[in-house]
């Protein structure tokens, strides 16, 4: 797979966590309890994508880099 472009939404994001339980070194939660991208390159694409299809308010969206393909959610 591609490198993938993350965006959080963080009107939508509860901060639950699943993200940053599926990818702990792409994920983290900012001061404010909300997801926040520390390092896009840091896990295998497939698990980025499953961690965005996972988020239960929808809030992250992964994209092909390049193509702007849509990934996930």
């Amino acid at each position: 797979m591609a490198e993938v472009e993350i965006k959080i939404d963080p009107k939508r994001c509860s901060g639950e966590a699943v993200c940053v339980g599926l990818a702990p070194t792409v994920f983290r939660l900012n001061a404010q309890g909300r997801a926040e991208v520390v390092d896009a390159e840091g896990a295998d694409p497939d698990d980025i994508v499953a961690a965005a299809k996972s988020c239960p308010q929808l809030a992250i969206s992964v994209f092909e880099s390049g193509s702007g393909k849509r990934l996930a959610p």
